[in-house]
């Protein structure tokens, strides 16, 4: 945790817009010491597509009727 004040430079570096900077505080810096990819090898499929096909019919005709009033 870092006080904006301390770091104005990496404040300004992190704040999107000039107008957010002015209300920046505090610095949050993370360490990533590791990550790890969700590789879809590894992934099992919960639903098949013709299985969610079948969830979002009921879904999609209920669009259907809110959108045609």
């Amino acid at each position: 945790m870092l006080d904006a004040r301390e770091h104005p430079e990496l404040a300004d570096r992190l704040s999107p817009t000039p107008a957010l900077r002015k209300k920046v505080e505090r610095l949050v810096l993370i360490e990533v010491v590791a990550f790890d990819w969700n590789c879809p090898a590894w992934i099992t499929p919960r639903y098949t597509a013709v299985e969610i096909e079948e969830m979002l019919g009921p879904l999609r005709t209920r669009i259907a009727e809110l959108e045609s009033r």
